[in-house]
């Protein structure tokens, strides 16, 4: 039996592609604030409104799959599994992002770099979880 593998390569393109434009994030979205302290507002304000907007994406998905048209064993599977990816990508997410600011050896850069790895690895699980909405049919 062959194993499908396109869910794990897009896995991997969303990845590369994510981390390819992290440098981008800042130049985007708060390039256009003169002074440093106000840049760093303008990526704390997006970091959190972003893990806002990702916490609300993770609650409808849990949500969806607490309503999904399959056996209670299938459900409690996904929602177990769920939980745990969830953990396991914060850690990740953390982890990433000390890396990039570490890269700053200990520069006044490394806040800015830590919080825009943030955001851009918050918006490819948000894109990740919107095509995952899908794939929990209801029984409409």
């Amino acid at each position: 039996m062959r194993r499908r593998r396109t869910p794990r390569i897009v896995a991997h393109a969303c990845m590369a592609a994510c981390l390819l434009s992290i440098a981008t994030v800042h130049a985007q979205d708060c390039a256009e604030v003169d002074d440093h302290a106000s840049q760093r507002q303008c990526l704390e304000r997006m970091a959190a409104n972003t893990d806002a907007q990702l916490q609300a994406l993770e609650k409808r998905v849990a949500a969806r799959i607490s309503l999904w048209d399959q056996e209670p064993v299938y459900i409690h599977g996904q929602q177990a599994r769920f939980t745990a990816e969830k953990r396991a990508y914060r850690a990740y997410r953390d982890a990433a992002c000390e890396f990039d600011a570490d890269a700053a050896a200990g520069g006044n850069g490394a806040g800015d770099m830590r919080l825009e790895c943030r955001i851009e690895l918050d918006r490819a699980r948000m894109a990740r979880l919107k095509e995952r909405l899908g794939w929990f049919d209801l029984g409409d």
